[in-house]
């Protein structure tokens, strides 16, 4: 578990280290309710954090992933990312952090010519448990902002 993170750590800081515009974005999964930070979602290669809300802080569930972006457009960008679900707060009552493991296969849409900033979010993302023998197909739709 301790290396899981340790490679998506690692993996995350090279993603930022990368020269960019030094721009980052925000994004809101409602139907999920899944609040996101990421690097800037432009750029070939970029990191996102993911939390769950309106869950128990016991229950609160992060994930931590490495985005690429395969095809770039001026108003459309599609992109695969690898994650990992961690809830740090089990740690504290000694159980395993790792929940699992996602793929994600997503699309970025920018609308809006005079607000290219202001995107819609669509992804499917497979998630397996540490197990890796059950998991879901998970689909997110939302709005995302990138600064």
């Amino acid at each position: 578990m301790k290396k899981s993170i340790l490679v998506i750590a690692i993996l995350v800081g090279i993603l930022n280290a990368i020269p960019s515009k030094a721009q980052m974005g925000i994004a809101y999964y409602p139907f999920q309710s899944i609040v996101s930070l990421n690097s800037d979602s432009e750029k070939l290669a970029w990191a996102d954090l993911r939390m769950e809300t309106n869950t128990f802080i016991s229950n609160l569930n992060f994930e931590i992933n490495a985005m690429w972006n395969f095809i770039r457009k001026d108003r459309l960008n599609y992109y695969l990312g690898l994650g990992i679900n961690i809830n740090p707060f089990y740690a504290l009552e000694e159980l395993e952090a790792t929940n699992g493991y996602l793929i994600h296969f997503g699309t970025r849409i920018k609308p809006f010519k005079k607000a290219e900033n202001l995107q819609i979010a669509f992804e499917i993302s497979p998630y397996l448990n540490t197990s890796f023998n059950a998991g879901q197909i998970r689909s997110l739709i939302g709005i995302a902002y990138n600064f």
